[in-house]
């Protein structure tokens, strides 16, 4: 998964959300150093996105979205492939591989508290 093309689908998948619900104000963002580190913000802490070769992680970053958003994510996405960070405790985003942009858009519409399209 190219990071550019993951890049420029997550712009375009929070402005689309944005445009269907106004009241909402989702933003990209992706970390100056390391590229392929990507996260939607604008609701209850971050969902980040990491594009590899044959996949992508998704991962929950902060306390509230994990409680809010960790069993939606195992009963979707299968077990968690484990955590991102470890340190400092209790930062342990939970991640989850998938294999498609689909299911991608599903974690950020889900992260958003917005119907699937």
């Amino acid at each position: 998964m190219d990071i550019n093309t993951t890049k420029n689908q997550l712009i375009s998948l929070v402005e689309k959300i944005n445009s269907e619900y106004p009241g909402l104000a989702l933003e990209f963002h992706q970390q100056r150093v390391s590229k392929k580190n990507m996260c939607v913000k604008g609701c209850n802490g971050s969902l980040w996105i990491e594009p590899y070769q044959e996949w992508y992680d998704i991962g929950l970053s902060g306390q509230s979205i994990t409680k809010d958003m960790e069993g939606y994510m195992a009963s979707t996405f299968g077990t968690k492939e484990g955590n991102k960070q470890s340190k400092p405790e209790p930062s342990h985003h939970p991640f989850w591989r998938v294999t498609d942009f689909k299911s991608v858009e599903i974690a950020v519409r889900r992260y958003a508290g917005v119907k699937s399209a």
